[in-house]
């Protein structure tokens, strides 16, 4: 017992870098843990509850991080496409070809390992129309896609290029939805017929 009482004394401080990142991997532990639950389950019966529990922590703690549900699903939604350049109207200024390359191959990586971000991201499609802030947040998402694809395949020489465009966000929606319901869908040789068609229209 006292052997007990001194290693407590004697135990360093933390630090105030230690307890930020304690504070940081517990933030991630908890948007890792909503994501799940919204994938499976949808947003609409997630409870702040199942988040906590899936999180391994108190229902109280969670609004040390989030004022709400609402602001942890936004920071989902923001956090499972920030790392995306075709999601952030930031096209690169390498020729068109390349360019369009980068970005579908960029996308198709994130399909294949980030498998439940992109369930969720299907399971949000259906639920716009009941929610408007959802619908406002996609609208603005979707118009960054399509500004980035506009602008390269103009580039590129391709006639209509927003029309290709919107056309090419109907494809990928199609694309992923099947890829993550249907275990035989053959992923890659869609995705490569995809990236063939639209580089064939494009003159560089």
């Amino acid at each position: 017992m006292t052997e007990r009482l001194v290693n407590i004394k004697y135990m360093s401080p933390r630090t105030p870098e230690q307890f930020e990142q304690m504070r940081e991997e517990r933030r991630e532990s908890i948007i890792n843990a909503a994501l799940e639950l919204f994938a499976r389950k949808g947003v609409d019966h997630t409870t702040i509850s199942a988040i906590a529990k899936e999180a391994d922590i108190s229902k109280g703690l969670i609004y040390n991080y989030f004022d709400s549900k609402e602001q942890l699903l936004e920071e989902v939604i923001n956090q499972g496409f920030a790392e995306m350049p075709l999601f952030n109207g930031t096209p690169s200024d390498a020729p068109p070809k390349e360019t369009f390359n980068q970005l579908m191959k960029d996308l198709y990586t994130s399909v294949t390992q980030h498998r439940i971000f992109w369930q969720f991201y299907t399971e949000l499609l259906l639920q716009v129309f009941r929610n408007p802030e959802l619908a406002d947040h996609f609208a603005a998402t979707y118009r960054q896609f399509i500004g980035t694809f506009t602008e390269v395949l103009r580039r590129g020489g391709v006639p209509g290029p927003e029309l290709e465009a919107r056309k090419l966000a109907s494809l990928l929606d199609g694309m992923m939805l099947h890829y993550l319901y249907d275990e035989d869908y053959p992923l890659q040789a869609i995705y490569e017929d995809i990236v063939e068609t639209y580089t064939s229209m494009m003159h560089s």
